[in-house]
């Protein structure tokens, strides 16, 4: 069983880094995707901020449109190089009703609008770049993948209610389908 992380604090955090974008990072288009080094650019300090609001462990529940879903938990752990680990296990349940485990790997890594998304491969390996922008009460952001001939369209949404959402929607000749995903630490989403 999942035990519930409450975490009010965290929301303030993710609150006062939103407050803190310039209106540069709020609305600057995504740019190419070249992985810019935090060091590199005082406003890659607005995704060391969101991070650091993000770090610990979640509670995920994500959805297939083919009938899979999992349930588990994600940590996210700021490396302190513009960087951070992202890891993933839980139990994915196939839509036959079969169970196994699963687990995924990422790095993200702080950019000048954003931050790109690696796979967390020797060497890492690009994803995708999430140029973010402020909607509301909420920092928001959307990247492309090509795999081959196959394309994700992704869209990231952190909340300032301490949860955040990630969509991916693949469309291609090898892959259909939609993913979402939910996090949060206090488990309201399930």
């Amino acid at each position: 069983m999942i035990s519930h992380l409450p975490n009010a604090d965290r929301s303030r955090r993710f609150t006062a880094a939103l407050e803190r974008l310039s209106p540069f990072d709020r609305h600057h288009p995504a740019a190419d995707l070249v992985v810019i080094p935090a060091a590199h650019s005082q406003r890659c300090q607005v995704f060391d901020r969101v991070v650091a609001s993000l770090a610990g462990v979640w509670l995920l529940r994500r959805s297939i449109d083919n009938g899979v879903s999992m349930i588990g938990t994600a940590t996210i752990a700021p490396r302190g190089d513009g960087q951070s680990d992202y890891h993933e296990c839980g139990r994915l349940i196939l839509a036959n009703g079969q169970v196994i485990e699963g687990e995924r790997r990422y790095i993200f890594e702080g950019c000048s609008d954003g931050f790109a998304v690696l796979f967390a491969e020797s060497p890492p390996r690009p994803f995708h770049r999430i140029g973010l922008s402020q909607i509301g009460a909420s920092l928001v952001g959307s990247g492309v993948h090509l795999c081959g001939e196959d394309r994700y369209d992704s869209r990231y949404e952190f909340r300032a209610d301490d949860t955040f959402v990630v969509a991916h929607e693949v469309r291609g000749p090898h892959k259909r389908y939609t993913i979402e995903t939910h996090y949060s630490h206090d488990g309201r989403e399930f």
